[in-house]
């Protein structure tokens, strides 16, 4: 609700996804701010199959890029200056896909 009251059965909010940036695997969710029950998180699921599998970026992907996948995780930000932190994620090499419980909407990321 617009005064910060939970919704209410029947009630509907608009949801956007942004990709602010591709090369980063970079999204935003809006509205920002919007708290899930910390009992019901929202879950997440960001996939990764179209990014290069050169991660170090070295110009050929080796065992060093292999380490680095199973290293990858989702990442949050509230703004853009603020830092990343690191959300507790279960990365899907089948699916190449990172998922994770969310309790909220803001920016969110693929990294290592």
């Amino acid at each position: 609700a617009a005064d910060g009251s939970p919704l209410a059965p029947g009630d509907s909010l608009l949801i956007t996804l942004t990709v602010v940036d591709t090369l980063k695997l970079i999204t935003q969710f809006e509205p920002s701010g919007l708290a899930f029950n910390p009992n019901r998180p929202a879950r997440l699921w960001l996939k990764f199959g179209e990014s290069s599998p050169d991660l170090n970026g070295d110009g050929s992907v080796t065992a060093a890029d292999t380490t680095l996948i199973s290293a990858l995780c989702i990442w949050r930000q509230e703004q853009a200056t603020d830092p990343w932190y690191k959300v507790a994620s279960t990365l899907n090499l089948a699916e190449f896909e990172v998922e994770a419980d969310i309790l909220g909407f803001t920016r969110y990321a693929v990294a290592y």
